[in-house]
């Protein structure tokens, strides 16, 4: 007999019980909601409309203010955990496979209390809101300290090296040389095993990879062009410059919403291969 353990990774789902009758009844108009998940050392703000999807698949769209609230900081997985759960229960509740769109439009981010399962909660607090507006509403305080965390976001993602605007990026990437030396780090492993570090946002997993090609000369020459943070760990840019040299367009397409972008697609050629000698 072979036994398994089902670990539930879904905290506090039951609070769904307490709209259960509104989605019943939900026709499927766009809803709003918002929530801010405060406990002792834990903290996470997140904004959600809902509304059906014209596609065969339910999806998220980021539409927040990349300064303060950006994509790229570890906590979508745990959201969008949440939202599938949410999409296959309204599914169950109304018996009909129904997909909808999540619209992320506005969130804020603790230097110190935030974390990926915070960001579940919040998400899940949000979608209570979306249908119930007395159950867990935002006070005066909370307001307050969402407007401190707008405020003070922007710089402390700039100091870490984890956020940089679209036009620092591409800026960066005109530096074909940064991209060739940036390409060495990673040329030890394989294309399959990156595109996981990538889809995965494993950063940790491949820094430690690339620490091995990391000389002290190296890195400060890589911290002087935001490639590593001032920790030394791999920056939004070294990622891009790491996609852009192993051409990985899932990675841009899926981790920054960018797809087929004109800009992107010319840096991409800048390290097509060579056609081999003869043709």
């Amino acid at each position: 007999m072979t036994e398994i353990s089902l670990n539930n990774k879904l905290f506090n789902i039951n609070e769904l019980r307490h709209i259960m009758p509104q989605l019943i009844d939900w026709d499927l108009q766009p809803v709003a909601g918002r929530a801010v998940y405060r406990k002792r050392e834990r903290y996470a703000h997140l904004e959600i409309k809902l509304y059906p999807s014209d596609s065969y698949y339910s999806h998220v769209i980021w539409n927040t203010d990349q300064t303060y609230f950006p994509y790229d900081i570890g906590i979508s997985k745990a959201i969008e955990e949440y939202l599938l759960f949410f999409t296959n229960y309204l599914s169950v509740l109304k018996g009909d496979d129904i997909k909808l769109v999540f619209e992320i439009t506005d969130g804020t981010f603790h230097v110190v209390d935030s974390d990926s399962r915070t960001y579940g909660y919040a998400a899940l607090y949000a979608l209570v809101d979306c249908f119930d507006k007395s159950y867990n509403s935002i006070n005066e305080f909370k307001i307050e300290q969402i407007a401190r965390m707008k405020a003070e976001a922007p710089a402390f993602f700039k100091s870490e090296g984890i956020h940089f605007t679209i036009e620092e990026l591409f800026r960066s990437l005109e530096n074909i040389a940064l991209t060739s030396s940036v390409k060495e780090l990673v040329n030890h492993i394989s294309d399959e095993e990156l595109s996981l570090y990538l889809k995965q946002c494993s950063e940790n997993s491949l820094n430690d990879r690339i620490k091995p090609k990391l000389s002290e000369e190296r890195v400060t020459w890589f911290k002087e062009h935001k490639v590593l943070s001032r920790y030394g760990h791999l920056s939004q840019i070294g990622l891009w410059h790491i996609a852009i040299a192993r051409r990985n367009e899932y990675f841009f397409s899926s981790y920054f919403g960018l797809y087929n972008d004109p800009e992107l697609k010319k840096y991409m050629d800048m390290h097509k291969p060579s056609p081999p000698s003869g043709q």
